[in-house]
């Protein structure tokens, strides 16, 4: 019986728009056929004040039923649920004094529509709260509106020395609650789960599965949700959430396999390179106007390349795509061009100017032709990967200003190719796994070159008794 009461309260999100709709026009008619022009309306009044009666009557109803289910609690929900009948009472006595012909014309009728349109905004509101978080309606409101309604919000946390910080407090909490605390708070607890406190983490879930297990850190609930396929219905963050990024995973992986402690300090646990790079971009946050998606082409104006120059290399079988403000840049990508040969090199130095993003992936470009890409000076994204490159040919990427992504990945590039990439001033992510490079010399590097993402590859996602199928 109780499933089927959890059945029934799932319609709720259904009926629930159906009152706010049905009654705000009945709202809305009731003022409009107060003036001469629109007395036709007056008829469709009393049935539509009927008509989101009745639907709020069940809308009550499974609100009620899906409140049991234990996804949801708090002084909000409680507020919600009595708003919600409020309404419906009030919807009931509007309907049952204009049919009985008590509610006049007049100040008194439009102060009872008043009252009935404020019960279901504040309703609505306390319901979208519910479901989305209690900041859901002002999170965007622009300044300094958002400051007269709500506040003034509560500075981030600054971190001084990372080292030094708390793991939990300072770092693991941050990304909780920005990811997981609208679902698993105290007002709302998706799985019967909330992850607003220590002691809520290790209740854990109506599934009964441990979030963080101390012994067996790779057999944790989160780590094993926030690593799953996006398709897949347990990952977490939902699909319709933000997804984590990739430092925030790697951040909450890392605790968690150091045993997701409490009280540890960062500079108690062990940390790879990796790492180190994204506690150090904690110290050092970017501004909130540096962190909105970047152009991947330098903000000049320039000549469009010529038609017939950009035909000579799609005949090649090259996917050139105009892109930037004026299609005035072009995108290359000679994943169909082989071998690239000198007539592919000559097609492409005709274009070097207009060329910002180069995809060389898995060719047979060389040493010998790297000499092109000096004639490219707005080149912001270069694909080396699976190439035969070698320090040698790095040496034609120093005059590049404008180069802020630079894929090396399976190249023999080595430690010296690697300094030698600090002369680009505009690089922020740059790819070397499988490269000759030496761990001592990456960690080197990536500890004093902090305003560059280096990815180093070789990612262990932890195995589960869930990913395999056995043979039988």
């Amino acid at each position: 019986m109780e499933s089927f009461a959890q059945f029934i309260g799932r319609f709720h999100p259904l009926w629930v728009h159906l009152p706010i709709g049905i009654l705000m026009v009945a709202v809305l008619f009731d003022w409009l056929s107060s003036r001469e022009r629109f007395q036709q309306l007056k008829g469709s009044v009393s049935l539509l004040y009927f008509l989101g009666t009745i639907a709020a009557v069940f809308s009550c109803l499974t609100g009620y039923l899906l409140s049991r289910s234990g996804d949801y609690a708090g002084a909000t929900l409680v507020q919600h649920q009595w708003l919600g009948i409020s309404t419906a009472v009030a919807a009931f006595s509007v309907y049952f004094l204009k049919k009985s012909d008590y509610l006049k014309e007049g100040r008194s009728a439009k102060l009872v529509a008043i009252l009935l349109f404020l019960l279901i905004s504040m309703t609505g509101h306390l319901g979208g709260s519910l479901t989305h978080g209690a900041d859901y309606l002002y999170v965007y409101m622009p300044q300094p509106f958002k400051s007269w309604f709500v506040g003034k919000e509560d500075p981030q946390p600054v971190i001084t020395n990372v080292q030094e910080a708390l793991v939990y407090e300072d770092i693991v909490v941050p990304i909780l609650k920005e990811s997981c605390y609208k679902c698993h708070n105290a007002q709302k607890q998706k799985g019967k789960l909330r992850l607003d406190s220590p002691d809520f983490i290790a209740a854990g879930g109506k599934s009964g599965k441990i979030l963080l297990d101390q012994l067996k850190p790779e057999e944790s609930e989160i780590l094993r949700r926030i690593h799953l396929p996006l398709r897949e219905d347990e990952h977490m963050p939902p699909n319709e959430k933000d997804e984590l990024t990739k430092a925030q995973k790697e951040l909450l992986s890392w605790w968690i396999e150091q045993g997701s402690s409490y009280e540890a300090r960062v500079q108690d646990l062990e940390q790879n390179p990796s790492l180190q790079v994204h506690l150090a971009a904690l110290e050092n946050p970017m501004p909130a106007t540096e962190t909105e998606p970047k152009e991947i082409y330098p903000a000049i104006d320039i000549k469009p390349a010529s038609s017939s120059d950009i035909q000579a290399l799609s005949e090649l079988r090259a996917a050139v795509i105009p892109i930037g403000q004026n299609n005035s840049f072009l995108s290359v990508n000679f994943v169909n061009v082989k071998p690239i040969d000198s007539t592919a090199i000559q097609a492409l130095s005709a274009i070097g100017e207009q060329v910002v993003w180069l995809k060389l992936s898995d060719s047979d470009f060389n040493d010998q032709q790297m000499a092109v890409l000096a004639q490219m000076p707005h080149l912001s994204k270069l694909y080396l990967d699976n190439t035969s490159i070698t320090d040698k040919g790095l040496a034609q990427l120093k005059g590049l200003k404008h180069l802020k992504y630079l894929n090396l990945v399976n190249t023999n590039v080595s430690d010296a190719g690697l300094a030698s990439l600090k002369e680009l001033p505009a690089l922020e992510q740059l790819f070397i796994f499988e490269t000759e490079t030496t761990p001592k010399e990456r960690a080197a590097i990536m500890q004093n070159w902090t305003n560059v993402h280096i990815d180093t590859g070789g990612y262990q996602v932890p195995t589960f008794a869930s990913d395999t199928i056995p043979i039988r």
